[in-house]
């Protein structure tokens, strides 16, 4: 009995070992001002860690034993860096001093170069830096969605079905909120080589936290608007959309099959657009390193086009860097900073900002005016002991999009099959709308490991996660899991805020 029960004992504390979890919270302020320090590098072994919010905060869960040793180390370039032991710590701000690098610890590298040399190394160094093979990243994203209706008007002027009517039709313009907000949050396994668009993704857990109500609205005005055409509109007419001098043809029944096939397909796995739209999101974001061919950040494969300054020396992860800006020469680039190792000439961070005029490309015809006002963000790279190469450890890309639309629309239907003439409905609109869009992205790479290239392509993409919908923040969801704390805004959201 006595055996039975010391077994059943170590039974017992092994399992409490296993499961030992120990989290540990804190703002990281500057010690003179008082302002937060944001993504600063925290660490509590090689290659696992997070990075501070733009708010300073952060918030690390240790799933492991923690011996008297351990401690988390904090470093950011410009700052003496700090050590804690985990055990027993328990402070709520953390305050980091700015100091000046050593002079004699520039001067001993004995390279003082010229920026464009630095930068043709940079350039020369590319495929052995980051050029590496198969890799399994277990990430964290969050994606930050804003929108401001200025002006929305659907400017009704006649129609031919009697519930198509002026009221109906300034309801739906009054029910879209003014301004609206909302997150999805992802933790996953991304498998790729060099973070190219060929990448398998894996979700572990995803949220969503927007206004559930304000879509059973749109679902129920959908509906409403389908029974309309269903009771007004003959399956076999065909609908002509015209704008202007811009037309196009749709067959009714076409529009109806694919409603359906639509509401098929999010009844058998809501989900599964939920992870094909972060494998879209991972590829816009990791095709854009700054050393891909094909990415909007050409301050290096388009050199020429820029001019550059070695502004000074800085520590980056226990690594001297030069300390570069760059400054694109006709405006239609970008402006900002970038931190190159002085050994090995890799970027270990870019921060970069679009330049005034960066998109020409903006549209302005017709009554339709798209315009990209801004561009901008931060990449930060490390290279593990187990890599030969540098990776992505922290992202963050920041756009601002205007959309402007002052248009006529006419949508009448038509149908050959009937006697006399063949046109049957009409409504017509004059459309007014004035968007704003902003868009936040945050990326942290916790762990980079290489794998072979077969457990790549064995791998079985699971489509099928559930994700959790909120309309109210809940700091309980991703209670044990390592994750870029949530800011000020994500904290205090609320349903009620959007209506």
């Amino acid at each position: 009995m006595v055996n039975r029960f010391s077994i059943f004992l170590c039974f017992l504390l092994a399992g409490y070992t296993i499961s030992a979890q120990t989290t540990i919270a804190a703002k990281v302020i500057d010690t003179d001002s008082k302002d937060p320090i944001p993504f600063l590098t925290v660490k509590y072994a090689e290659g696992k860690g997070v990075v501070t919010n733009e708010e300073g905060d952060f918030s690390i869960t240790i799933n492991e034993d923690i011996k008297e040793t351990d401690s988390i180390q904090l470093s950011y370039m410009g700052y003496g860096k700090k050590s804690f032991a985990i055990k027993g710590f328990n402070l709520s701000t953390i305050e980091l001093k700015e100091e000046a690098l050593e002079l004699a610890t520039v001067f001993v590298t004995d390279k003082k170069l010229p920026p464009e040399e630095i930068i043709e190394r940079v350039k020369n160094n590319l495929t052995r830096n980051y050029k590496g093979g198969y890799t399994k990243n277990k990430f964290f994203l969050r994606e930050s969605y804003s929108q401001y209706y200025k002006q929305f008007d659907f400017g009704f002027k006649k129609s031919s079905i009697k519930e198509l009517n002026k009221e109906l039709i300034d309801s739906i313009a009054n029910s879209i909120p003014k301004r609206m907000a909302y997150y999805n949050e992802t933790l996953g396994n991304l498998y790729t080589q060099n973070f190219n668009s060929q990448q398998k993704l894996n979700i572990i857990k995803g949220s969503k936290l927007f206004n559930k109500d304000l879509n059973l609205s749109f679902e129920a005005l959908n509906k409403k608007l389908m029974d309309i055409m269903n009771k007004n509109i003959k399956r076999d007419s065909y609908l002509k959309i015209r704008s202007g001098i811009i037309g196009t043809k749709v067959e009714v029944d076409s529009i109806v099959n694919d409603v359906k096939e639509a509401e098929k397909k999010a009844k058998e796995n809501p989900h599964e657009h939920f992870h094909d739209q972060r494998t879209k999101t991972l590829r816009y974001l990791l095709g854009n390193l700054f050393y891909e061919e094909d990415s909007e950040m050409n301050m290096l494969h388009k050199s020429h086009k820029y001019e550059f300054e070695l502004l000074d020396y800085a520590e980056v992860n226990d690594d001297l860097a030069y300390v570069i800006s760059y400054r694109s020469k006709n405006g239609n680039g970008f402006n900002g900073k970038m931190y190159v190792n002085t050994d090995d000439f890799a970027v270990l961070r870019i921060d970069y900002a679009s330049s005034k005029n960066i998109y020409d490309k903006k549209f302005n015809m017709f009554g339709i005016n798209a315009n990209h006002i801004n561009f901008e963000g931060s990449m930060h790279f490390s290279k593990h002991d187990e890599n030969k190469y540098y990776t992505l450890q922290y992202l963050q890309h920041r756009n601002l999009d205007s959309f402007k639309l002052d248009r006529p629309l006419a949508v009448i239907e038509k149908n050959k099959h009937v006697k006399g003439k063949r046109k049957q409905n009409e409504l017509k609109l004059q459309m007014l709308f004035n968007l704003i869009n902003r868009s936040t992205y945050d990326l942290v790479i916790f762990n980079s490991e290489e794998v072979n290239n077969d457990v790549v392509n064995n791998i079985t993409e699971n489509k099928k996660v559930e994700v959790k919908h909120f309309s109210k923040y809940n700091p309980d969801f991703w209670k044990g899991y390592n994750i870029i704390e949530p800011n000020k805004a994500i904290r205090s959201f609320t349903a009620e805020e959007q209506l």
